[in-house]
């Protein structure tokens, strides 16, 4: 008859090993407050935007050479609760950025900072998908997302233009 705390101890070291293993594929980033969210290269197509890659370093692909690439991030409230969601985005200083109505604009070191107000998000999910347009600047970006009235997360990444 076989050592029951050694089949015990196969058994736990199995359990653990699928909970790692099933940890590792799922690409999710947790907020402490019950938020998850994935931050990379997005696809946009027939209306659908997915994630296509989690990444910190973008290449800047402007939307004339590829309509449906872009960046950005998908934030999904685990327990499908509506929540406020608002955004700063601070990149290097570029001067053909245009604010467009209900957005502030502010350039000032060295950085241009745009200031998108909260809204309420009644489905429980919130994607921001953001394209590129010629001559967008390479270098560091931040984004500092606003949860329900409060900074929950700084994302910082690097843009560049790939070499052909």
């Amino acid at each position: 008859m076989p050592n029951l705390s050694l089949v015990y101890k196969i058994f736990v070291v199995g359990v653990l090993l699928l909970a790692l293993a099933g940890c590792a594929s799922d690409n999710k980033h947790v907020f402490a407050n019950g938020f998850e969210y994935d931050f990379g290269i997005l696809s946009s197509r027939d209306g659908n935007i997915t994630l296509t890659k989690e990444t910190l370093d973008i290449p800047i692909i402007p939307s004339d050479k590829d309509p449906h690439y872009g960046f950005g991030y998908i934030i999904t409230s685990t327990k499908g609760l509506p929540f406020s969601h608002g955004m700063t985005l601070t990149m290097p200083h570029h001067d053909a950025v245009v604010a467009r109505e209900g957005v502030k604009l502010e350039s000032k070191d060295d950085k241009t900072r745009i200031y998108f107000p909260e809204k309420m998000w009644l489905g429980g999910k919130y994607i921001m998908f953001m394209a590129f347009d010629k001559g967008d600047p390479e270098g560091e970006y931040s984004f500092d997302i606003l949860l329900d009235g409060k900074i929950k997360r700084k994302i910082t990444f690097n843009m560049f233009y790939p070499k052909h």
